[in-house]
């Protein structure tokens, strides 16, 4: 008899903890194995980052188990269309992935931006003329290819190796996404040897689930929002997600003001300088329209297009060496400005013919051509000191063409030949091998 109870009791237990099993809730998360600090594997085998720690503090929050499953990207999303993962911890949102899959509320809200080396200076970013890097299969190679299409994308295989080639500063551009001022912190910083050159978007980092699994996606959100700020803010700050606010002691913030003073002074000396010239650009150019009625001068000169020929009505490349000739001119004198769908008579002819013969036939397309046409003759360099831009006047577009004084030579590269060229008498003058280096002398060499 006593047999049989103690029978019944084990059986009831072995019942009781079999429907505890069946009942338990455990969430299987597809992670990426490459994108420090956001989810990565350690040396350990196992998986760590911003995104890793927010989802362990969710299990806790929400009293649900998870097992995190690293990956590529076509690996996380070939497991969970094959509901071999449950949820994907962190990904962008797009219309394209809406159609399949659902989106849980934002984990991080992020930007991406695109950063540049310090020494490299495009007009715009559909004139930059070498390999912008990013990782493949992305979100951002995506919104690249429609939206910037003459961008030229070196697309790496994992985020480390992008992050690699960044530390050895080895590539010339890249795609940076970093978290935005979130949680009353400061942002990333961008990575040394760059410069952030434009915002391209922002998005933010959602979970992400089949379609209809409406279950999973009320366990997510109940689980986030028992999260508090002080938290997130705990996650954020052990991966340095975010930079933390600096505090600067009494001694450290008067040697700051002190250097600020110093370069204050300096460039108040600078302009002095500038202004004090003799035939200085901007004592002389005012008013556009005013400018263009008293003609050309030694400071400005007028082209009526950068490779439409009027007198024969066709496309004529070689009109694209006189530009680059006039803009040498200036670059090698005193500065000027170049306007460009201006005849020499002063009549408004626009730019539209410059379009027609352009594959972007634009004004982006047009300062494209011209930022390509500045590389291949005068040199990446000389772009410091000259700005372009193109403004209506008369319902016709205009490229003006504000150009500095070079601080150094500047040679005209027509094939394997180099020539130089001032400005003189309303004219771009070329210079001789003996005249050109006694001018060289006098102009630069001088004011060492």
């Amino acid at each position: 008899m006593l047999s049989k109870t103690i029978l019944k009791v084990l059986c009831f237990i072995l019942i009781i903890g079999y429907a505890q099993r069946i009942n338990a809730q455990e969430y299987k998360i597809a992670c990426l194995n490459d994108y420090p600090p956001y989810s990565s594997i350690n040396e350990q085998g196992e998986a760590t980052g911003f995104l890793i720690d927010w989802w362990n503090l969710w299990s806790a929050k929400a009293g649900i188990d998870i097992t995190f499953i690293p990956g590529n990207t076509e690996d996380c999303i070939g497991r969970l269309n094959t509901n071999k993962v449950d949820i994907i911890a962190g990904a962008f949102f797009s219309e394209e992935l809406n159609k399949d899959y659902d989106f849980g509320d934002q984990i991080l809200s992020t930007q991406a931006i695109l950063c540049i080396k310090k020494d490299l200076d495009p007009v715009s970013i559909d004139s930059i003329g070498f390999l912008v890097s990013i990782v493949k299969n992305g979100y951002t190679g995506n919104y690249l290819e429609e939206n910037h299409p003459s961008l030229e994308l070196d697309l790496l295989n994992s985020n480390r190796e992008l992050y690699s080639a960044v530390e050895q500063q080895s590539i010339d551009a890249f795609v940076y996404i970093t978290p935005e001022a979130v949680l009353d912190l400061v942002k990333v910083t961008i990575p040394d040897g760059y410069k952030q050159f434009e915002v391209l978007y922002s998005n933010n980092l959602r979970p992400m689930v089949k379609k209809g699994n409406k279950k999973i996606l009320a366990d997510i959100m109940k689980g986030s929002e028992a999260m508090s700020k002080e938290d997130l803010l705990e996650v954020a700050t052990k991966w340095n997600v975010f930079k933390d606010k600096v505090t600067v002691d009494r001694t450290l913030l008067y040697v700051i003001i002190g250097i600020i003073a110093l370069l204050v002074l300096g460039v108040l000396l600078f302009i002095k300088r500038i202004l004090n010239k003799k035939n200085s650009l901007a004592r002389r150019v005012f008013n556009l329209e005013e400018e263009i009625s008293k003609g050309e001068s030694d400071f400005l000169e007028f082209k009526s297009s950068l490779r439409w020929d009027y007198h024969k009505n066709v496309k004529n490349k070689v009109l694209e060496l006189v530009v680059a000739k006039t803009i040498s001119a200036f670059l090698n004198s005193n500065g000027g400005i170049l306007l460009i769908g201006v005849n020499d008579d002063g009549a408004i002819l626009g730019l539209d013919n410059d379009y027609n013969t352009l594959s972007k036939g634009n004004q982006d397309g047009f300062v494209l051509a011209l930022t390509t046409l500045i590389n291949n003759t005068l040199g990446k360099q000389s772009h410091k000191y000259i700005n372009i831009r193109i403004v209506n006047i008369g319902d016709k577009d205009v490229c003006v063409i504000t150009i500095e004084r070079s601080g150094i030579p500047v040679f005209l590269v027509k094939g394997e030949k180099e020539e130089f060229f001032i400005r003189a008498s309303a004219s771009s003058q070329p210079l001789g091998l003996k005249d050109t280096m006694a001018y060289i002398k006098s102009h630069w060499e001088s004011e060492k």
